[in-house]
């Protein structure tokens, strides 16, 4: 129910307006009374009255200067005067401030009902635009966020800054604020669910201290931190890779980048990112720092001999052929090659050690191909051994096959990399799965019934409907090159018309 409250210095007028009107019918409420306008402005304040029924004529605080007073103290109350003819010009005052009924003393009921009925709508329309307005902001936040984080992603991805769009996600006030960025990495194995729970334990442990924007890239988390990288800020990354450990039972490798500005993160996750690969020989399980001395090459030794292990492996008992591996492993960390040659020799090791064991029948999994190529620490790999072990001894047999479990990967290169132009069957295989193009090409047919091309548009176009709907607002052509058109925007519209029926404008009205 709308509430009234009215003024007036004289007892007897306020008691006559009241009786005057029908309460219960209106629906309405009284807010009470007040004597002047001084008295008035306080219990407007208290009482939050939506319609404010007053004289023009009152001591200490007139009715035109009450509503002055309310406007400047932002009470959004509707103001009904009363007012003599001689009033009248002086009344119009009051008209700045949207007061819209003067009613003429002596004061006749049916005027002050319609007035009163008339501001009730106006209230009534206000409430709902303020709701809408309110509604249309939570959503607009919701969208806000994953804009924001869309927008970093990119960035982040294509190691480049989009400056024309910078001012639609930092405020230009804010964009030379320090800021710093941290490259997260999950060792072992981690299901994207893992990864989704590191970013919002990373949002609730740093979003209340800093502003903060956390982006998947791949297998690594980036968070870009508005804050210089001091000791609370360290403190505050220890306590999230405590409680990742606590839940999971898995290390966060994390690395921080120097203090910049907004202009300036990619470059800056460039670094931090690059500072875990430095960090790949180690067993530090410290937060890595600007400035910290690593390096990419495990300490000077021999060279390992691969051929002199494979040998030892093919004629070993498996007990025996785990203290093989781990010697070799022990080889390669005190060998002096680069982290790349690292990897190259511990994945053939891999695969010999499947193959004799005879786990998949010896096929070549992609997951742990891809996992060892992209792991950030020696002792990740040194922990898949171990679950090869553990997998034979347990006879575990692998529910999805590694066919199918290519497959997978392959569509989650797909979602990871929708916005590249040259995403296709032949870059794939080329710079990710490392297999042969006409066997995948073929192999993604049998699984899913479709042409990879043909999957990637069919995605493509639900990522671009899903963007038209979460983002009524953007254009065309960044909505083209966010979902791997590039600039041919009239290319991905005459595509999208042909798959919808309609053009992307067409779709978002």
């Amino acid at each position: 129910m709308l509430s009234v409250m009215i003024v007036d210095d004289e007892p007897l007028i306020c008691k006559g307006l009241a009786a005057m009107i029908p309460w219960e019918k209106l629906g309405l409420t009284s807010a009470g009374h007040a004597e002047n306008g001084e008295e008035a402005l306080v219990r407007i304040g208290e009482m939050k009255p939506d319609i404010v029924i007053t004289d023009i004529r009152m001591p200490v605080m007139d009715g035109l200067e009450l509503i002055e007073a309310c406007s400047g103290k932002g009470h959004s109350c509707h103001f009904i005067l009363l007012t003599g003819y001689k009033e009248f010009e002086y009344a119009k005052r009051a008209m700045r401030y949207g007061v819209k009924h003067y009613i003429l003393k002596p004061t006749d009921p049916e005027l002050l009902i319609k007035a009163l009925k008339e501001e009730m709508e106006d209230v009534a329309a206000e409430q709902e635009e303020a709701a809408s307005r309110e509604n249309m902001q939570k959503r607009f936040e919701k969208v806000a966020t994953k804009a924001v984080e869309q927008y970093w992603y990119e960035c982040l991805k294509f190691n480049r800054f989009f400056a024309a769009e910078f001012s639609c996600y930092v405020p230009q006030e804010e964009q030379n604020r320090e800021c710093v960025c941290a490259a997260m990495y999950i060792e072992e194995k981690a299901p994207y669910f893992e990864q989704f729970i590191l970013k919002y334990l990373t949002y609730e442990i740093l979003s209340p201290l800093y502003r903060v924007c956390c982006v998947i890239m791949g297998n690594q988390l980036a968070v870009i931190v508005e804050h210089a990288p001091d000791r609370e800020l360290l403190t505050a990354l220890k306590q999230i890779k405590q409680l990742f450990h606590s839940y999971f039972g898995k290390h966060v490798m994390v690395s921080v980048s120097s203090a910049g500005t907004y202009w300036m993160v990619p470059r800056m996750y460039e670094k931090a990112a690059s500072a875990l690969n430095k960090n790949f020989w180690s067993a530090d399980d410290e937060i890595i720092l600007p400035g910290s001395r690593r390096s990419n090459h495990a300490p000077v030794g021999g060279a390992v001999d691969l051929n002199r292990y494979k040998t030892r492996m093919a004629v070993s008992t498996v007990e025996v052929m785990k203290d093989v591996i781990a010697a070799f492993l022990a080889e390669i960390k005190e060998g002096g090659g680069t982290v790349e040659e690292g990897k190259q020799m511990v994945l053939q090791l891999y695969i010999m050690a499947k193959k004799y064991l005879e786990l998949n029948h010896g096929e070549i999994d992609i997951y742990d191909v891809d996992y060892i190529l992209q792991a950030k620490s020696f002792r990740v790999v040194e922990k898949m051994f171990d679950n090869l072990f553990e997998d034979y001894r347990a006879g575990r047999k692998t529910e999805v096959s590694v066919k199918q479990r290519t497959i997978e990967r392959m569509k989650a290169l797909i979602e990871e990399n929708l916005s590249e132009e040259e995403l296709s069957l032949k870059w794939i295989a080329r710079n990710h799965l490392f297999m042969n193009e006409e066997y995948l090409g073929k192999l993604f047919i049998q699984y899913t019934g479709m042409r990879f091309s043909a999957y990637v548009t069919k995605i493509r176009l639900a990522e671009a409907k899903r963007l038209l709907e979460m983002e009524p607002g953007i254009k065309i052509t960044e909505l083209s090159r966010r979902v791997g058109f590039g600039r041919n925007s009239a290319y991905f519209s005459t595509v999208f018309k042909n798959e919808t029926g309609r053009s992307p404008s067409e779709y978002r009205d």
